[in-house]
């Protein structure tokens, strides 16, 4: 079974990325066995629980729970993955779980924020915490990178949209029983 945590800015081309995987084989998870969650729930409540400061012992049964009960959902399943821009927040704990996992990071030319901006009344302070955000969850992405350096590809997401035949090889890297 390969499993494929993909995490991208909310202005990279992630979403179109894992529609193309989809498109090619990669199959969509379940919702949560229990909570009936669906993925970018399940996400969403990890970075809640995962993101604070000092994480206690009932957080991380809390985390610990939510994602047996989604693994549990996909038990059968033989290659999926989801994505959302939460999931870089978790991966830590993903690897934790099942350090088979692969990550597919994605990013894109800044210039996307910009254009995300574009019907927004702009000032200074709006544009330096977008870009400073940006920059952060950038920063944090080469951070996994390297720590999960075996585990993780890094791919731009514009580019792997016109090519995606392309992403069949690294993808195999990581999800070695996945055939796009």
């Amino acid at each position: 079974m390969s499993i494929i945590v993909q995490a991208g800015h909310e202005t990279s081309k992630s979403k179109q990325v894992m529609e193309k995987l989809y498109e090619r084989g990669l199959g969509r998870p379940a919702d949560s066995y229990t909570h009936k969650m669906t993925p970018q729930q399940v996400s969403e409540i990890l970075y809640k629980v995962l993101s604070q400061e000092h994480i206690s012992l009932a957080d991380e049964k809390i985390a610990d729970n939510i994602m047996t009960d989604f693994l549990l959902a996909n038990l059968d399943a033989e290659n999926w993955g989801w994505e959302t821009s939460k999931n870089l927040f978790s991966l830590d704990y993903w690897q934790q779980m099942d350090p088979s996992i692969g990550f597919i990071f994605v990013f894109d030319n800044p210039v996307h924020l910009l254009i995300a901006l574009e019907d927004t009344l702009l000032t200074v302070d709006l544009v330096d915490n977008a870009m400073e955000e940006w920059i952060q969850y950038h920063q944090d992405m080469l951070y996994l990178i390297e720590k999960y350096e075996d585990n993780v590809i890094l791919i731009e997401g514009a580019y792997a949209i016109g090519n995606i035949s392309k992403l069949s090889e690294p993808v195999k890297r990581i999800a070695s029983t996945l055939h796009l």
